[in-house]
């Protein structure tokens, strides 16, 4: 039976709405899968470990599919699953693992990002996180909403159909942060970015440019020529603990990523933080809760090969 549709044109041919067009026409456009994306997609197989050394700027990630073991910074081994998102701080080692085969997507961020107009990462400082426990147990992660959730599956569909332009991944992860403004509590946003939860950003590039693994305190406070007082108000505002909480944590992180992270033995280790090798076990038993060697076990056991992250976080 003939249409009487007028506005038919029987010459266009119909489209199957499942692929993306004039796929040559993308891949050779300028825009195309820029060098370092806003957007990535990670596959994880099963027992697969994938690590890198230190990441070169914040990245938020959310879990797509499947099951993951994190540990990153001074957290070891925090198990996430499918609908949750979490945070990696610049300058942070990764070390994670596939408890299944998973599907992540990685996005590239900075502390000057806005979720709004109205609100960017920094002012997030503003909030109370009274409930966060910066001693470190609670691993910041929130369950990904159905909004959020539905706009990260219809990005992930385009990007595996090779729809990669940086203005589509620049205007998703826009939106992306607008869902989480939109539909999260300020407290739950303060939480999950409390790692850039600071105003005073010269001064903590200045410390963390300056930071080695044997310096103490008065080292610090002489390097940024500071008078002790005021040194120590503006290290707790921007880094939001004192320089001596700071410093075990940054020891813990080093020590704790030497372990996982190299082959050194436990006595090289603790040469080279100028400390004894029994010093290095009551630290880890303290610290972790466990001692230098099953730390090392636990984050090694079940891993089936290595990857490196350098482009996908």
């Amino acid at each position: 039976m003939e249409s009487n549709n007028e506005f038919e044109n029987k010459n266009i041919p119909k489209a199957n709405h499942e692929e993306l067009k004039y796929t040559i026409e993308h891949l050779t456009c300028q825009h195309y899968t820029p060098k370092d994306p806003l957007l990535y997609i990670i596959n994880i197989a099963n027992k697969e470990l994938i690590k890198r050394d230190r990441l070169d700027c914040l990245r938020l990630v959310f879990i797509i599919k499947g099951s993951i073991s994190v540990s990153t910074g001074i957290y070891i081994n925090k198990s996430l699953t499918q609908g949750h998102m979490f945070v990696l701080d610049e300058g942070d080692y990764i070390y994670m693992r596939g408890l299944e085969n998973s599907i992540l997507m990685s996005c590239r961020l900075d502390s000057s990002v806005s979720l709004c107009n109205a609100l960017t990462l920094k002012q997030l400082q503003e909030i109370p996180l009274d409930s966060v426990n910066f001693g470190q147990k609670i691993f910041p992660a929130l369950p990904i909403k159905e909004l959020l959730q539905a706009e990260l599956n219809t990005t992930y569909k385009a990007m595996t159909d090779k729809l990669l332009c940086s203005h589509y991944l620049k205007v998703k992860r826009d939106i992306f942060l607008l869902l989480l403004r939109g539909y999260y509590l300020k407290e739950e946003l303060a939480f999950l970015f409390h790692f850039v939860q600071n105003t005073e950003s010269e001064f903590k590039d200045l410390i963390i440019k300056n930071y080695a693994c044997e310096i103490n305190a008065e080292q610090l406070i002489s390097l940024t020529g500071l008078p002790a007082a005021t040194f120590n108000r503006k290290f707790k505002k921007a880094f939001g603990i004192t320089i001596g909480q700071w410093l075990i944590t940054k020891r813990k992180e080093n020590i704790l990523r030497d372990l996982i992270m190299t082959d050194l033995s436990e006595k090289e280790i603790a040469n080279k933080y100028n400390i004894t090798p029994n010093y290095l076990s009551s630290f880890c038993k303290k610290q972790f809760g466990s001692t230098p060697s099953s730390l090392r076990k636990s984050c090694n056991n079940n891993a089936n090969s290595s990857s490196d992250l350098h482009t996908a976080l």
